[in-house]
């Protein structure tokens, strides 16, 4: 399975990273926004895993704008904080708050992918 990681903080992409390609995934991160936003135009990922706090943008801009692009890709927000009914609004499948049990997050993304 191809995962979208986008996530600012370094050591919890490199755990969430690690977490999901020991069950087998690959998975492409990034911490920016922007960066996201192109990599979901060019390549095509079964999953994407989306923080809300990033550097150079909202979160919720990138999930908004993923969605006005035709995105259709399963897009679940992995944050600290976020609003649900904003989330959904905008187009998540789904949201998992920080921290989590690995065990939740592998089958949020077994289930949305």
């Amino acid at each position: 399975m191809r995962v979208l990681l986008v996530e600012d903080d370094s050591r919890t992409a490199q755990w969430i990273e690690s977490l999901l390609q020991s069950d087998g995934d690959a998975v492409h991160v990034t911490d920016l926004g922007e960066e996201a936003m192109e990599f979901m135009r060019r390549y095509q990922y079964d999953v994407v895993l989306l923080n809300i706090g990033l550097p150079d943008m909202d979160g919720y801009d990138v999930l908004k704008g993923a969605r006005m692009e035709g995105v259709d890709t399963p897009i679940l927000v992995v944050s600290n904080e976020f609003d649900v009914d904003k989330c959904m609004r905008l187009g998540a499948d789904g949201c998992l708050k920080k921290p989590f049990e690995p065990d939740h997050l592998i089958k949020l993304v077994r289930m949305f992918a």
